[in-house]
């Protein structure tokens, strides 16, 4: 007991209180943590923990249908390390479903609210047919980001359509991560199948 009390009086007259000490303990913790990203020898950054397509979804899923919204939400866990500034969009089905990438919208949810987050550029890339869009500002880890695409029609035919979707961190030189499948379902009309050509 005799000692706590004289270590207690040694730090006053040192100017400290154990308040104080535990604070710069704190800060000195924080100032030790080693930063989430990920970055590799040669410059190359990359996510700590990968964004993940939590689902798409459509607005209209009749076939043939003229310009249904198609939406990519996607979560930025708070651990990503990094902030996600481009995606590419795979098609991988019977029919390749065309945009107009003009009208290409997103928003990022934080705890702060949502708002719109400004499309850099969205376009065709004309030897993959893979759909690259780029984000002016990166969307920050902690977050939730919706893309939305507005289709030039949906597909002649019912069935099962998935899209493949891949994550770029902001960056130089980056390592992408594919971060999943999506699926949507279109259901033929009767029309459809009478009439299958416009």
């Amino acid at each position: 007991m005799m000692r706590i009390k004289q270590f207690k009086q040694a730090m006053l007259l040192a100017g400290f209180t154990l308040a104080g000490l535990g604070g710069l303990v704190a800060a000195d913790l924080v100032r030790s943590q080693p930063a989430t990203a990920v970055v590799f020898p040669d410059g190359t950054v990359a996510f700590d923990r990968p964004p993940n397509l939590e689902r798409i979804r459509t607005t209209r899923n009749q076939t043939s249908v003229r310009r249904a919204a198609y939406y990519f939400e996607i979560d930025m866990p708070a651990s990503a390390g990094e902030p996600l500034q481009r995606l590419t969009l795979e098609q991988r089905s019977q029919q390749l479903i065309r945009f107009d990438l003009s009208q290409t919208q997103a928003t990022v949810t934080t705890a702060d609210g949502e708002r719109q987050l400004p499309v850099a550029s969205a376009q065709r890339n004309p030897d993959t047919d893979e759909i690259e869009v780029e984000f002016a500002e990166a969307a920050p880890p902690d977050s939730q980001v919706s893309v939305r695409l507005l289709a030039q029609r949906n597909p002649r035919w019912g069935g099962v359509y998935q899209f493949g979707v891949t994550a770029f961190p902001e960056g130089e030189t980056v390592r992408s991560q594919f971060i999943g499948y999506g699926r949507l379902n279109f259901y033929e009309n009767d029309r459809d199948r009478r009439f299958p050509f416009p």
